[in-house]
C-alpha cells in the first residue's frame, strides 16, 4: 500500500521512494508519514518475532500477517497501539505453545519498555528518511541487546535519538 510523503511523493512499505528527496524537512509530521513510521516498524518487528521464536504451526507468522496488515491499513496511530494487539493477540495465536508464548512475552515487553523513550521524539526529527532510519535503528537495538535492563534500553535509544538528530552526545531533548 502506498502512502504520500509531505513532499507528494508515494512510501510503500515503510520505505520512501527511490527518488524521494532524503532533505524534505517538514514542521509537522503528516498522517501519512506517522503511517509509513508504523509499517516499517510492524515489519521489522514482526520479521524478527517470526524469526526469534518459529514455531511449527506458523502461528507466529499468522500473528504478524495480522499485525502488517492492521499497520498497512492504518489501524495503529501509535507504536504502543500495535504492542497492545500484539499483546493482545500472542497467547491467542500461540496457545499451542506456552513455552514460545511466555518467551514472546518477555521479548514483547523489551520493546514496549523502550517505546516511550524514542517514539514521540522520532515524530519531533523533522525529517523522514532520518525518522525511518531511527525506527531501523531502534528495532536493531532492541533486538540486539534482548537481556538489557529498562534503563540501559532507554540510555540506547536516548543515544540513537541523539544521533537521528545530528548529535553525538544526547541532550535534555533525547530524554
Amino acid at each position: 500500500m502506498a502512502a504520500n510523503t509531505s513532499d507528494g511523493n508515494a512510501a510503500s512499505a515503510g520505505q520512501p521512494p527511490e527518488n524521494a528527496p532524503q532533505h524534505v524537512q517538514t514542521t509537522t509530521i503528516t498522517e501519512a508519514e506517522k503511517r509509513a513510521l508504523i509499517v516499517l516498524y510492524a515489519e521489522l518487528f514482526c520479521k524478527h518475532m517470526e524469526t526469534k521464536f518459529p514455531d511449527f504451526l506458523k502461528r507466529t507468522v499468522a500473528l504478524s500477517v495480522h499485525i502488517e496488515q492492521q499497520a498497512q491499513l492504518g489501524a495503529y496511530k501509535t507504536v504502543d497501539a500495535l504492542h497492545d494487539d500484539y499483546d493482545m493477540l500472542y497467547e491467542t495465536y500461540l496457545s499451542h505453545s506456552p513455552d514460545i508464548m511466555h518467551k514472546v512475552g518477555s521479548e514483547l515487553s523489551q520493546f514496549a519498555i523502550a517505546q516511550p523513550a524514542w517514539w514521540e521524539r522520532c515524530l519531533a526529527i523533522p525529517v523522514q528518511a532520518k525518522r525511518l532510519n531511527l525506527v531501523k535503528a531502534v528495532v536493531t537495538t532492541i533486538k540486539d541487546n534482548g537481556n538489557a535492563s529498562a534503563s540501559e534500553l532507554w540510555e540506547k535509544m536516548r543515544e540513537l535519538v541523539a544521533a537521528a538528530n545530528g548529535r553525538s552526545i544526547p541532550t535534555e531533548n533525547d530524554l
